[in-house]
């Protein structure tokens, strides 16, 4: 069996990814070789949605599992899914662009915005802070979504930060 979103992939090899407050649509296909390749289906396969509801930043992200059965003899077929808030967005960058004085030990007070995609709200994921490909440090948002670092520069320079999070 093939499940798409946008791809051809199986979802025999990995979990649906499905987030908080977002509607999913999913097709489901015979593959070549599978039990169900005779089965009735629509030329297109059969398409379901699914509507998760919006939870808040603390919400757990839950393991799921979902089984497909047609009124046929072919045996069930078992897709994994993982709820949770799983496509994160990064907005409003603050503290970007500055300039500090090192004899003064001046320092960047650095904040961007992390929300779900669905949602819009805070989504409450630890975010990574790095300096070129060197890890800095690992934040927690506050409860609106911001996460913040305080920067003071090691050396004179142009210094690229970065903050990321996981997100599919």
């Amino acid at each position: 069996m093939a499940l798409d979103r946008k791809s051809e992939a199986s979802f025999s090899a990995t979990p649906l990814y499905l987030c908080h407050g977002g509607s999913h649509t999913f097709t489901l296909k015979a593959e070549e070789h599978s039990p169900w390749v005779n089965q009735e289906f629509e030329e297109g396969g059969a398409v379901w949605t699914i509507n998760c509801p919006p939870k808040g930043p603390d919400a757990p992200v839950e393991a799921l599992q979902f089984w497909v059965q047609i009124e046929y003899t072919s045996p069930a077929c078992k897709v994994d899914a993982s709820l949770g808030h799983h496509r994160l967005v990064l907005d409003d960058v603050i503290g970007g662009e500055q300039f500090q004085v090192l004899e003064y030990g001046e320092q960047a007070e650095l904040e961007v915005l992390e929300s779900s995609n669905y949602t819009k709200g805070a989504a409450g994921v630890s975010a990574l802070w790095k300096l070129g490909d060197r890890e800095i440090k690992w934040a927690e948002p506050d409860a609106d979504g911001w996460v913040r670092h305080t920067f003071i520069p090691p050396a004179a320079g142009v210094h690229a930060l970065s903050v990321t999070v996981p997100s599919l």
